[in-house]
């Protein structure tokens, strides 16, 4: 009876052992190529006219992808084509009124008229301006997120008719628990994955480690960090064929 204790306990001895270079061995090999969790994120703008007036035209719709420069929308011009003409027409008496001047009337009058030019000048300017900026421009690459006014609607600079996702830059919010965050530094390679993807993955570049802990947020899909203390990092992703998507769930694996 004594010896098959015995066995029993060499046996539980060994099991353990074995058990226990498993787990260092696995707890290794994922230290050497350490994941965190994530989800794709990119800054968006709000964007309006700035001037007033009555959209004249809706160019894009939601989904379109927008190059810099692109017109998204125009107001109805007509009122501030008429200033512009108006304005040009004012520049050119007043530029008469100096030539006149300049044949032979006193220094004082002459300076008054030159003043006048010069206002005009910059009224024409500003009619210029404000004709220009009846066209809605897309500031950077991006995707039309929510289109938010139609045609006919009456806008200010206050009311903003497109959102855009820029697709410059983009990265991934991710999250990192303590102990793993001595093994992430700015600047750092990284390869990004998404389900969309699993065998092609990302480039990435660590650009930024918060240095404050917060609990994980609910969008983090693995249950063991979901009520744990982590630290944010924000990922930069090299995307040229922008395949990725605002809000895709995505995994960050450290390269060390």
């Amino acid at each position: 009876m004594a010896s098959k204790k015995i066995g029993l306990a060499l046996l539980a001895l060994c099991l353990a052992a074995g058990l226990g270079y498993v787990y260092v061995s696995d707890r290794n090999a994922a230290g050497d190529s350490l994941k965190i969790y994530g989800s794709v994120d990119m800054r968006t703008v709000d964007l309006a006219f700035e001037e007033s007036g009555r959209i004249g035209q809706v160019l894009v719709e939601e989904g379109d992808t927008v190059k810099t420069g692109d017109v998204l929308a125009k107001l109805d011009d007509e009122r501030y084509a008429i200033a512009l003409d108006n304005a040009r027409a004012t520049l050119e008496v007043r530029q008469k009124e100096l030539d006149l001047l300049l044949a032979g009337t006193r220094i004082e009058q002459i300076d008054v008229a030159r003043a006048n030019v010069a206002l005009a000048k910059t009224g024409l300017d500003d009619a210029a301006r404000a004709l220009r900026n009846c066209e809605l421009k897309a500031p950077s690459d991006g995707i039309v997120r929510s289109r938010l006014k139609e045609k006919g609607d009456m806008v200010s600079a206050a009311s903003p008719v497109y959102e855009v996702a820029l697709m410059e830059p983009m990265w991934v919010r991710a999250w990192i628990d303590e102990i793993n965050l001595g093994k992430i530094a700015v600047g750092q390679k990284v390869k990004v994955f998404s389900d969309s993807y699993p065998q092609e993955p990302f480039e990435g570049t660590v650009g930024f480690v918060s240095t404050v802990a917060e609990f994980t947020p609910k969008t983090v899909q693995t249950e063991a960090l979901r009520t744990a203390l982590v630290y944010e990092v924000r990922v930069t992703v090299q995307d040229p064929l922008h395949r990725l998507r605002l809000g895709m769930p995505a995994t960050v694996q450290l390269i060390e």
